[in-house]
C-alpha cells in the first residue's frame, strides 16, 4: 500500500493511481444561452426526451417519467445528446450527487440544466459509476457545493475531484465483484420494501373497514347513499363534515415576515408527515404577528390539521405540547363537535374513501388545492354512539401501532443494508478490499 495523497482516502494499493476526473472523461452541460422555456416543451413524437433528476432512481436510469423537448432545441446541442454508457450526474438542486449510467437508450434524449453528462470515458464505465456512487466521491462533491437557496456545483469543480485508477484488469474485477454483491443486497432491499408496501396496504384496509363498516360484521346494514362507501351499519349516520365540525379554517393567506426566534410557523405539507407535525424545519413569526393572525380563533389540543394545497390529505392531531404555533393557508384546521370523537374523525380522514374524495375535488391544475367550502361538504359516516366510536379508535390504535412498529423495524433493516452497500462500494473502489477474481 502507498499514500494516495488524498486525506479522505488514505492508503491505496501500490499499482493504483490518483487522478482528476477531467483526465478520464469529457463533461458537458446545457449551455446557458441554449437553455429552454416552457414553450419548448412539446408532446410525445414532437421532440426528444429531456432528462431530469427524476430520471435517476437509486443510482439507476429510469424512464417512467418522460418530458419532451422540441427537435430544434435537441439538435441545437449535439454535445448533450444522450447515448448508452453515458453517465449522468445531478449538479444542481436538492438531489445534487445522484448519478446513473444510461442503458438501453432506444429513444433520442438530452438533458435539462440540472444535469451534466460524462462522455468519451478513458476508464471502465462501470468502475467509474461505482466510484461516483461511493462516499469517497460524494464527500468531495458535497464539499464543493456553493451556498444559497439552491444547492449547486460547477463543472470545473466536479472535474477537479479525485478518482482512483487501478489497472484495467483490476477495474473489471472490482466491477464484477460489486455487481454480484450489490445485486444480492438490492434484492434484499427490494424484498423489504415490498413487505412494507403489504403492511401499509394492510394498515389502510384496517382503517377503511373500521371507519365505514364498524367492528361487528353481524349487525344489520343499510345503504349509505354514498357510492364509494356502499352499506353501513343500521345505527350509523351519513352526514357532511360541516355538521360535525365546530371549526374549519385555513392558515394565513398573507404570511407575516419570518424572524430568527418566536412562534413556530408551519409552511405546508412537508411539515406534516406520517400523521405527525414536524417542527424541526419550521420557521418562526413574531408574537405580535401571531396574535394578529389568531384574533378569530386559537389552535387547541385535539384539533386536526389537514393539508389542502399542493400535497392533499396529510393529517395530524394537535397536541398540547405543540402549542402555540401558526401556519400557512396550505393547511386547514378541523375541530370536531362533541358528537364525534376527534380520533375517530382523524382515522376517517385517513380512509381511502375520504382521500379519494378529497383528490376528486381538486381545483388546481399545476398546484392541487381544495376550497374550504368543498371540504365542508364532503360526506362522512359514523356511529352515533360515542362508546362505539371509542371502541373503533381503540381497535385502530392497537392495530396501527403494531403495523407501524413492524414497518419501523423493516425500515431500519433497509437502512442498515443501504449503509452496508455504501461501505462495500467505497472499500472496493479504494482498494480496501482486495478483489482477485473476475
Amino acid at each position: 500500500m502507498k499514500e494516495s495523497g488524498i486525506e479522505s482516502i488514505g492508503k491505496i494499493p501500490e499499482g493504483w493511481e490518483s487522478r482528476k476526473l477531467r483526465t478520464v472523461c469529457n463533461m458537458f452541460g446545457r449551455i446557458g444561452y441554449r437553455g429552454y422555456t416552457i414553450n419548448d416543451i412539446v408532446e410525445e413524437g414532437e421532440g426528444a426526451i429531456t432528462l431530469s433528476p427524476s430520471n435517476i432512481i437509486d443510482d439507476k436510469f429510469d424512464l417512467n417519467k418522460k418530458i419532451y423537448l422540441s427537435w430544434m432545441k435537441y439538435e441545437e446541442s449535439p454535445e448533450i445528446q444522450i447515448f448508452d454508457n453515458d453517465i449522468l450526474l445531478v449538479k444542481t438542486g436538492s438531489t445534487v450527487g445522484k448519478v446513473c449510467m444510461i442503458t438501453n437508450a432506444t429513444e433520442k434524449m438530452t438533458i435539462n440544466p440540472q444535469l451534466v453528462v460524462l462522455k468519451s470515458l478513458k476508464i471502465n464505465s462501470n468502475f467509474l459509476l461505482f466510484f461516483m456512487v461511493s462516499n469517497v466521491f460524494k464527500d468531495q462533491l458535497y464539499a464543493s457545493i456553493a451556498g444559497g437557496s439552491t444547492p449547486t456545483t460547477s463543472q470545473g469543480e466536479i472535474l477537479s475531484h479525485h478518482i482512483l485508477f487501478p489497472s484495467p484488469k483490476e477495474q473489471k474485477q472490482i466491477v464484477s465483484y460489486l455487481d454480484k454483491k450489490t445485486a444480492k443486497i438490492d434484492d434484499e432491499i427490494t424484498k423489504n420494501q415490498n413487505l412494507i408496501k403489504l403492511l401499509q396496504e394492510k394498515r389502510q384496509s384496517e382503517i377503511n373497514h373500521a371507519v365505514t363498516k364498524g367492528l361487528d360484521d353481524s349487525v344489520e346494514m343499510k345503504d349509505s347513499g354514498i357510492e364509494w362507501i356502499g352499506k353501513i351499519p343500521e345505527e350509523w349516520v351519513n352526514t357532511k363534515l360541516k355538521f360535525i365540525l365546530s371549526l374549519l379554517k385555513d392558515g394565513s393567506h398573507n404570511p407575516p415576515p419570518r424572524v430568527d426566534d418566536g412562534i413556530k410557523f408551519l409552511s405546508g405539507a412537508t411539515d406534516i408527515k406520517n400523521s405527525k407535525i414536524l417542527f424541526d424545519k419550521c420557521s418562526f413569526i413574531s408574537k405580535d404577528d401571531y396574535v394578529e393572525l389568531h384574533k378569530r380563533y386559537q389552535l387547541k389540543d385535539k384539533d386536526i390539521l389537514l393539508t389542502i394545497v399542493a400535497t392533499l390529505g396529510n393529517v395530524a392531531i394537535v397536541e398540547q405540547k405543540d402549542l402555540p404555533f401558526s401556519m400557512q393557508r396550505s393547511i386547514a384546521v378541523l375541530r370536531s363537535k362533541s358528537i364525534i370523537s376527534h380520533k375517530f374523525l382523524f382515522y376517517f380522514l385517513h380512509s381511502k374513501y375520504f382521500q379519494e374524495n378529497l383528490i376528486s375535488k381538486n381545483h388546481g391544475s399545476v398546484k392541487p388545492g381544495i376550497y374550504l367550502g368543498e371540504l365542508n361538504n364532503i360526506s362522512l359516516v359514523y356511529p352515533q354512539n360515542i362508546s362505539e366510536q371509542k371502541q373503533i379508535v381503540s381497535y385502530l390504535d392497537e392495530k396501527t401501532t403494531k403495523i407501524d412498529s413492524l414497518i419501523s423495524k423493516i425500515q431500519l433493516q433497509i437502512s442498515n443494508l443501504q449503509d452496508f452497500r455504501e461501505s462495500l462500494i467505497s472499500s472496493a473502489v479504494t482498494g480496501k478490499i482486495m478483489v482477485t477474481q473476475a
